[in-house]
């Protein structure tokens, strides 16, 4: 085998490594589900209990808000605007969770593929 075939079929399966990698990073559901390979799995799965209790009171709120015609709009503005606050919060710290363990490992591939050189 010459220089050159050995180049190209170790060209060849780098590519086929990243494009895995590409590949299985490529969709949301993927990149959030890394979340739950840590230790903090229980606490993600509160995480998401929470962003779907306050995604319903956001819904719920809106609704009195604008179209219940209660005579206490003020209130339900209020709710409204905390509802909001929550589940941009919480959804917020699931992503930087998330984030981080999704740059550990990169930073792990990375640091592997570099002691191999």
């Amino acid at each position: 085998m010459t220089n050159d075939d050995e180049l190209k079929t170790m060209l060849q399966k780098e590519t086929e490594q990243l494009d895995n990698l590409i590949h299985n990073d490529a969709e949301l559901v993927g990149y959030l589900r890394t979340g739950f390979s840590t230790g903090m799995r229980g606490i993600m799965y509160v995480a998401y209990g929470c962003a779907i209790l306050f995604s319903i009171a956001l819904i719920w709120s809106a609704y009195q808000f604008f179209f219940a015609g209660t005579e206490e709009p003020v209130f339900w503005g209020v709710c409204l605007i905390l509802s909001f606050q929550a589940q941009t919060t919480t959804k917020l710290w699931i992503y930087m969770q998330t984030n981080r363990k999704y740059q550990s490992e990169e930073l792990r591939q990375f640091l592997k593929a570099a002691g191999k050189l």
